[in-house]
């Protein structure tokens, strides 16, 4: 029987359009009614071809009656899906499909966590609870470029991949999504095309913030894996490393029964002021720089805890023997000695308008030698103010010093307050050189008055030669006094513009007594217990040491640590967390708030894509010119050549304009194949019946516009 030409009609009503095409062959109905364009009118017209996949052409078949001729029409049918509702799925079934984007994700907040703990107790804890092993600075620093770069690598790595997933799912929804926002949410887009797409689409929030985050993710990997080395230093860190030995540590206050003995011999007491007046507060065996109360500006502040040298183990002997004495500390690289009291001290200069009388607050000394020094103090509880001017040169040289005594009425130059506060600290020394490395304060400063009538016993003891001096007492003494007024002259008389270095040296010589008063009560006990011929010495101490100086030394490990800045190591954990958190919630919106299937994806985004394009594209026929298509590769025109709608894509992206206007969705075919469409933004929804009683047609929509691509 010789089939009947198909029949078709058109009519147009309010809520779009409806169609019916019959075909009268061997009892084959086709029934479509299509609301595709719902806003809008026509704009061209409405082409339908049909094709029975179990009938091939044969030879001598008729060719099929060319569809009505227009600008854009092609005799190429497009395979469209019948519908979408096949790519709903359960939250299972989603959770499934990523499956093991999910586990990496596990794996990265998990690897995250530990590492930022690691990263807050390396950097910048006080106390790291960590084994050393993973403080020293060199396996830090390791760890840190090597960690920072892993966790760099995966959340650009997951952050590609889980926006590669949501664009897919996007796509899958009824109105699917902008072809703009679809491209640069893709990995496989390379950063001009991003650049271009985000730049000619910034209106579009999405489009510019993907666009943004994907050129991004190179910037991304260099921020995380360079930031925390900013600014970094290095410091050291000490740990205990052995049993705590008993000792005697620390400083004592001054005791004048001490000053008044006849075995502290004036010539030792010089020797002590002529050796560390210059040096003692710069000196890192004794003193540290620490802040102290009311003192800024100009004033200065030292911490001086006592050192190793006066430090003594109690072993039983004349509590004489040193920490470095015996090997006891021989296998260990420093020492810590724990709370011991010392000395805080702090110096403000005297204003030039301060005076002293000098009738009742001066003393002169040096009458033996001819040459003089004046030394004036007064009370200012609890500070002590003090001050001292040398005979001037133009007399010291003439021995005139005490024959014109003009100069001792003339202004005096350097002056300052001193105030004393006891401190409990922690101190690790370095064995091999005694210097203080580092200094833990475990108490508040309790402020110590300073008598005057200390000093001045101090002073006289060395300065004045008495009738039980011997030859070397008067030495010394006259050795002293000449060092301390030449030492000023220097600068008084040749570099009078520096004020600070005779500050200093005064500074220096205040606080020598309150170094090394610990050893004149270890020196008078010695010698006591040596004379009394008891030798555990127990029995005759007459001048204990106090009992707070009684503490622990312990063999100290030192480790150099890298030291961060605090917020560098914020600012990278917030942006850390942050970037997890935002890769978290993209899941979970896929997994708990998107109603559709994922789309299958084998990894590589080019074929991905490429599968899903060729099925709208062309049918692959024997005379398809798809990627799979038997054409492919001789050299005929590629598939985006062929199809007018992705030729003019390439071409418009090639001259940099942008994909405003149209729209990706991904549908599933009645064959289970997911199709790819791209359609103007108008083109909302399509919706077939179809009734064929022996067999499933392929039916191929297309829609003609003046100027415009055909749409599948």
């Amino acid at each position: 029987m010789e089939a009947q030409k198909p029949r078709g009609a058109l009519r147009k009503g309010s809520s779009g359009a409806s169609i019916t095409y019959e075909l009268h062959q061997t009892s084959h109905t086709i029934r479509m009614e299509s609301t595709a364009f719902l806003n809008q009118n026509f704009p061209g017209d409405l082409e339908l071809g049909l094709r029975d996949p179990r009938q091939q052409p044969t030879q001598g078949s008729p060719e099929p009656e060319p569809g009505p001729p227009g600008p854009s029409h092609s005799s190429d049918p497009i395979d469209v899906p019948s519908n979408i509702a096949n790519r709903q799925c359960s939250v299972k079934t989603r959770a499934r499909a990523l499956s093991s984007i999910l586990l990496l994700f596990g794996v990265t907040a998990l690897l995250t966590i530990l590492y930022l703990v690691y990263v807050h107790q390396a950097l910048l804890a006080a106390d790291p609870r960590i084994p050393d092993a993973l403080m020293e600075a060199r396996t830090a620093n390791w760890i840190l470029s090597i960690c920072s770069t892993i966790f760099a690598s995966l959340v650009a790595y997951l952050l590609g991949d889980v926006l590669n997933h949501a664009r897919w799912l996007l796509a899958a929804r009824v109105e699917g999504i902008p072809l703009a926002l679809f491209a640069v949410m893709g990995s496989a887009t390379e950063w001009h095309a991003s650049a271009f797409i985000s730049l000619g689409n910034w209106k579009s929030p999405a489009t510019w913030a993907f666009g943004i985050v994907r050129l991004g993710l190179p910037l991304a990997t260099i921020y995380y894996g360079a930031i925390l080395k900013f600014n970094a230093d290095f410091e050291y860190i000490f740990r205990e490393n052995g049993p705590p030995v008993q000792v005697y540590a620390g400083l004592a206050p001054m005791d004048p029964r001490v000053l008044s003995l006849g075995p502290l011999r004036p010539s030792r007491i010089a020797m002590y002021f002529q050796a560390f007046t210059q040096v003692l507060l710069s000196y890192e065996q004794y003193t540290v720089g620490m802040p102290a109360p009311n003192c800024d500006g100009v004033c200065r502040s030292f911490l001086i805890p006592g050192g190793l040298e006066t430090a003594r183990a109690l072993n039983g002997s004349l509590l004489n023997s040193t920490l470095l004495e015996g090997g006891l500390f021989q296998d260990h690289e420093a020492i810590g000695i724990h709370n011991a009291p010392g000395f805080l001290l702090a110096y403000k200069p005297l204003p030039p308008t301060s005076d002293f009388d000098r009738n009742h607050e001066c003393t002169v000394y040096g009458h033996g030698f001819n040459d003089a020094i004046q030394i004036c103090t007064r009370p200012a509880p609890p500070s002590l103010e003090v001050g001292w001017a040398p005979c001037p040169t133009r007399l010291s040289d003439r021995k005139r010093c005490f024959n014109d005594t003009s100069w001792t009425r003339a202004p005096i130059r350097t002056k300052l307050s001193m105030s004393a506060y006891k401190q409990y600290s922690t101190t690790s020394y370095r064995r091999k050189d005694l210097h203080i490395l580092d200094v833990t304060l475990t108490s508040e400063p309790q402020a110590v008055p300073l008598n005057e009538s200390d000093y001045q016993l101090l002073w006289r003891r060395m300065l004045v030669p008495t009738d039980q001096a011997n030859s070397l007492d008067r030495s010394m003494i006259d050795s002293v006094t000449f060092s301390l007024a030449w030492l000023q002259r220097l600068y008084d008389d040749e570099f009078p513009d520096d004020a600070n270095t005779p500050m200093e040296h005064l500074e220096n010589f205040l606080a020598i007594p309150l170094q090394f008063m610990v050893t004149a009560i270890q020196f008078a006990n010695s010698t006591i217990q040596e004379q009394s011929g008891d030798p555990d010495g127990f029995g005759s101490l007459q001048f204990p040491l106090p009992a707070d100086m009684l503490t622990t030394a312990v063999g100290v490990r030192i480790m150099e640590r890298l030291k961060g800045q605090t917020w560098v190591v914020c600012l990278f954990t917030v942006t850390a967390v942050l970037a997890v958190l935002f890769i978290g919630a993209l899941l979970v919106w896929m997994v708990f708030f998107q109603r559709y299937r994922p789309a299958a994806i084998t990894g590589v985004p080019d074929m991905d894509i490429a599968e899903k394009f060729r099925c709208c594209i062309r049918s692959g026929g024997p005379e398809g010119t798809g990627l799979a298509g038997p054409n492919a590769g001789t050299g005929k025109k590629s598939w985006w050549q062929k199809v007018p709608m992705l030729a003019g894509l390439v071409a418009r992206l090639r001259k940099g304009a942008m994909l405003g206007g149209l729209v990706a969705k991904l549908r599933t075919d009645d064959s289970g194949r997911e199709v790819l469409l791209i359609e103007p933004s108008g083109l909302r929804s399509i919706r077939t019946t179809l009734s064929w009683e022996s067999g499933i047609p392929l039916l191929a929509i297309s829609r003609s516009t003046r100027g415009a691509s055909r749409v599948g």
